[in-house]
């Protein structure tokens, strides 16, 4: 019997010596778009002069990254939001939504947020990232900060 255990701890001694690792890498392909969509929850208690109040808030977000170029180190993506939604829920205020998806907002005051979200929807900018995952760089959200600010600067203008 010792010696069935001493050939067995010598067998898996010796796989184990000669088993190669394998590092962790992304294998993506050139021209593939990869979705994320991501909901959260979450809620917020805070207590101010004796009083709790407690607010809840959903968001979904919905981006598309698209491979535009495998590089040396990982790859180029071509990033677009395709949804940005929110759900808010206030005591006394009811619950108030708001996103890329909604014509007006259903709450006062949040028209611009809401502006501000359809703005960000499907205007592409890069993000470079390393085959293991990390991201090394952001370009090319100009495009976007100009639509923000021409879709704000619209409702700014309509509330003076």
């Amino acid at each position: 019997m010792k010696k069935i255990i001493l050939l067995f701890s010598a067998v898996l001694f010796s796989s184990a010596t000669f088993v190669q690792s394998q590092p962790l890498a992304y294998n993506l392909k050139e021209g593939e778009t990869y979705r994320q969509n991501m909901s959260v929850t979450s809620t917020v208690k805070q207590s101010m002069m004796g009083q709790t109040m407690e607010i809840n808030v959903q968001s979904e977000t919905h981006i598309a990254f698209k491979v535009a170029e495998i590089t040396a180190t990982g790859y180029k993506f071509e990033v677009v939001f395709t949804k940005i939604a929110f759900n808010t829920s206030i005591p006394g205020m009811g619950t108030m939504s708001y996103g890329s998806e909604e014509e007006t907002a259903t709450s006062p005051g949040f028209e611009n947020v809401s502006k501000l979200l359809r703005a960000m929807k499907g205007v592409p900018f890069f993000a470079e990232m390393t085959k293991r995952g990390e991201i090394t760089g952001v370009t090319g959200l100009t495009a976007m900060n100009e639509k923000i600010i021409a879709e704000l600067g619209t409702g700014a203008a309509e509330a003076e």
